[in-house]
């Protein structure tokens, strides 16, 4: 049985990226993953229907942390509060050019 789950109050539901290594540093000290960067790029699975800026299928660049871990039909996914979003790489070919790099 698949469950349908829908973010309210201007959240979004994002894939949990996969596990990465850690990196090493040259001089042989080891930085754990949360020290390379305070941003992710995340795919967007479900959005409130209060954000009209992006939808599924979109990838998000949000800050890293910034949301719960959740389980839905036991798939790892991460519930973000719109506020930890940055900014979003639509898919939409047909969206306006004017503000967009």
């Amino acid at each position: 049985m698949s469950s349908k789950f829908k973010p309210v109050s201007r959240r979004l539901l994002c894939a949990m990226p996969g596990k990465a290594t850690d990196l090493i540093l040259p001089s042989g000290l080891i930085a754990p993953e949360s020290a390379k960067s305070v941003t992710e790029v995340l795919d967007i699975v479900a959005v409130s229907g209060d954000i009209e800026y992006c939808k599924a299928g979109d990838r998000a660049l949000v800050l890293k942390n910034g949301g719960a871990e959740i389980i839905v039909d036991g798939i790892r996914r991460i519930l973000l509060d719109e506020r930890v979003l940055l900014g979003v790489f639509c898919n939409d070919t047909a969206a306006p050019t004017e503000g967009v790099l």
